[in-house]
Parts: structure tokens; C-alpha cells; sequence
């Protein structure tokens, strides 16, 4: 998954502010800044910081960029198995006492 942060860093050109002095006003580490420049990730706690400096919304200062070369772009649903109706479990329905005396029982 990648991010672009080009409204932040025009935001910061804007505000003829350099990103050390940025690191320091959101108290985050030269590692996050540089994964910022690579478009990577970052903490939800970093992002509520910048948002919280510059009275801004995520979207005012992010932007996700879907990967279309890997797995992950797969909607979750083309993911994940279909449920099956309860109707059509092969399993009778036991309480919690029957699974835990069947377990028990198989361990000793």
C-alpha cells in the first residue's frame, strides 16, 4: 500500500516551513518523516499530530495510492470465503460445557 503526501509537503512550501522544522512541531522521528518520503505509512497517533498542527483533515494532506501490481489491491471481498448458511454446518450445535467436557476428554 503507498500514500502520497504531496499536499503536505506543498502545504509545507506554503508555509516556508523545512521538514526538520516540521519533525519538530509534530514531536516525530527523522525514521517517520523519511518513510513519509517514500510514501509509506504512518502511525495513526503521527497523522492526528499533523492534523492537530495544521487544523486540517487527513484528505488536506494525504492521499492513498492503490498499488495495482500486487494482492492487496483485491477488494476484501474477492479475499475472504462465503459464509455458510447455519442451516448447512455438518456440525450439531453443542453448548459450551459439551465442548469443554469433548475437550477435556481428548487430552487425557
Amino acid at each position: 500500500m503507498a500514500f502520497s503526501y504531496d499536499k503536505l509537503w506543498k502545504l509545507l512550501i506554503d508555509r516556508k516551513m523545512t521538514k526538520e522544522n516540521f519533525r519538530i512541531l509534530i514531536k516525530a522521528s527523522p525514521t517517520t518523516i523519511a518513510a513519509m518520503g517514500k510514501g509509506e505509512g504512518i502511525s495513526p497517533k503521527v497523522l492526528d499530530r499533523i492534523c492537530t498542527a495544521f487544523h486540517c483533515q487527513p484528505g488536506d494532506i494525504m492521499e492513498h495510492v492503490p498499488n495495482i501490481n500486487t494482492a492487496e489491491t483485491k477488494p476484501f471481498s474477492e479475499h475472504a470465503e462465503p459464509a455458510k448458511p447455519f442451516s448447512e454446518s455438518n456440525e450439531p450445535v453443542r453448548s459450551f460445557s459439551e465442548r469443554s467436557e469433548e475437550s477435556s476428554l481428548s487430552t487425557n
